[in-house]
């Protein structure tokens, strides 16, 4: 998401991607569920397109902006894992030290950092990349949901 220098984003809501917009229904769950409030650019896109609904009724999601394009299979449940999947790669790569030495670690080519290995392991169960490149792809998704 395109944002200013002071964090708050650029566009409106209408102008976003879906997987971003999927970011923003994720940040608004998060929040909410912890007791927090959401940024005001989300609570406000949110709370226009739940207005919209109780007012006009019809698709939720399509009032969200989360239907997917006409013969697409990609589901917001996918788009939310893979998100989820990307942070953890992140994490993991920052916490070894590089990708390049994070894809060792999962190819099993060098030996686990001590305190990691729960992550590792996470990382092979999900199917996560074992290359550098397929990391770095990681990290360029993941950049680009949060903005």
């Amino acid at each position: 998401m395109r944002r200013n220098a002071f964090g708050r984003p650029l566009v409106a809501p209408a102008c976003l991607t879906r997987e971003e917009r999927v970011e923003l229904v994720r940040e608004v769950a998060k929040a909410l569920a912890v007791g927090g409030i959401p940024s005001q650019y989300a609570a406000r896109y949110l709370s226009d397109a739940l207005n919209r609904w109780l007012e006009e009724g019809g698709d939720l999601e399509r009032l969200l902006g989360l239907r997917p394009p006409r013969g697409s299979r990609r589901r917001v449940d996918a788009i939310t894992k893979q998100g989820e999947r990307d942070g953890l790669i992140v994490r993991f790569a920052a916490a070894v030290g590089s990708d390049r030495k994070a894809a060792l670690v999962l190819r099993g080519e060098q030996v686990c950092p001590p305190g990691l290995e729960s992550e590792r392991q996470a990382l092979h169960a999900c199917g996560a990349p074992q290359t550098a490149s397929g990391i770095w792809k990681a990290r360029r998704r993941a950049s680009s949901h949060r903005g």
